[in-house]
Parts: structure tokens; sequence; C-alpha cells
């Protein structure tokens, strides 16, 4: 009987960026620690639920619109501000050229302002 041989490894991706691993791939060594645990508990939040819908799809027209609700646990009482990844093309509602840097977040009108084009930060009161 013959024996059966693997095919070889497909080649390397050219020209495109390298996946990027998120903390330690596979199980983490004893006494090491994983970069992605630490970020998420040096928060004094942790996120707990997102919900995502996209709707409005016009493939005509190649848009949609998108909306999330982010739910969090804030574990520091005195938290003032939380940072958001937003990206450029991510608007909040009411955000227009009319903009004046308040937003509603649970029927309690907050200060927002857009810092730069990838983070965006939300004052509590």
């Amino acid at each position: 009987m013959a024996e059966s041989t693997k095919p070889p490894p497909p080649p390397p991706l050219q020209n495109q960026e390298q996946p990027k691993e998120i903390g330690l791939p596979g199980p983490v060594p004893a006494g090491a620690r994983d970069p992605a645990i630490d970020y998420i508990t040096s928060k004094p939040y942790r996120p707990s639920t997102q919900r995502i819908i996209i709707d409005n799809v016009d493939i005509k027209n190649k848009c949609f619109t998108v909306s999330t609700d982010i739910s969090v646990f804030l574990l520091d009482p005195s938290l003032s501000e939380i940072r958001l990844n937003l990206g450029q093309y991510c608007l909040l509602p009411k955000e227009d050229l009319t903009f004046d840097g308040k937003v509603t977040i649970n029927g309690i009108e907050v200060e927002y302002e857009r810092t730069n084009m990838a983070v965006s930060y939300f004052r509590l009161k």
C-alpha cells in the first residue's frame, strides 16, 4: 500500500498584511500574562453586551445604516469618562453640522467630545 502524504502548505500571502494575533497563541504558559486579559481587566468598567442592527441596505447605492447598543458594568462609581474607538464614518444621533457636543445616554444628557477621528470621549455628569 502506498502511504498518503499531506499536500504542501499554501504559499504565504503576498502584498497583504499578515493577520495579527490577539493575546498569546494557545495556552498561556505558567507565569505568563495574556495582554488581552490585562487590557480588559485594567478598565474601570466591563463590557456586558452589544447589539448591532444593520438596516436600510441599499445594494444599488452601496450603503446601509448600522446602529448599536452597548451595555457596560461600571466598577468605579467615580468614573467620569468613557473612551470609545469610533471610526471616522461613525456618527452619533444628532451629530451633524449643528452638533452641540451633547448626546443622551439612558435619558441623561452627557457631553461628547470627538478628540480625533479614531477615539471619542463621553463625559459623564
